[in-house]
């Protein structure tokens, strides 16, 4: 997969973060990716707060357009790619020693190719007095997004 820039990143977070709704985005992912939008709406993201689910929604939505802008066509994701990528994710996070949360997080930024969009998803999910993201739900959102960055660059490297 080719490597995304902070500066994409940035761009595309700046685009949808000016957009009134994302109906319009969503209605293009669900065509394109259907087995994505059903991951960003499924059951097991219901136990985040509104404001947590927003924020899944939204950088979901940024790392898929961050992507989507450097291919003119990208392979669909299928459910199975990305229940197999999550439990990867979640096994690496079982396994790590306890600690603070951005220490605990140094191993999944050890030599990965995506590193600003990592990036850009651990400081979206860190809080802080502008981020609402509860204790409980960082580390959820973390892998759940992590994940689906793995997930594109499974169907890329095929």
């Amino acid at each position: 997969m080719k490597v995304i820039t902070e500066d994409q990143v940035d761009e595309a977070a700046l685009v949808i973060g000016n957009l009134n709704d994302y109906e319009e985005l969503l209605v293009t992912l669900s065509e394109t990716q259907p087995a994505l939008i059903n991951y960003l709406y499924s059951e097991s993201f219901q136990s985040f707060t509104a404001e947590e689910q927003q924020l899944f929604l939204f950088v979901g939505l940024v790392i898929w357009k961050s992507i989507d802008q450097q291919y003119d066509a990208i392979p669909e994701l299928s459910e199975e790619d990305i229940a197999n990528t999550e439990e990867k994710n979640w096994n690496l996070m079982d396994s790590l020693s306890k600690g603070d949360f951005r220490t605990r997080l140094t191993p999944f930024f050890d030599e990965y190719s995506q590193e600003d969009l990592l990036a850009f998803v651990e400081d979206s999910v860190t809080p802080d007095e502008d981020n609402v993201v509860t204790e409980e739900g960082k580390e959820y959102l973390f892998i759940s997004l992590k994940t689906i960055i793995d997930s594109f660059q499974v169907v890329l490297a095929e």
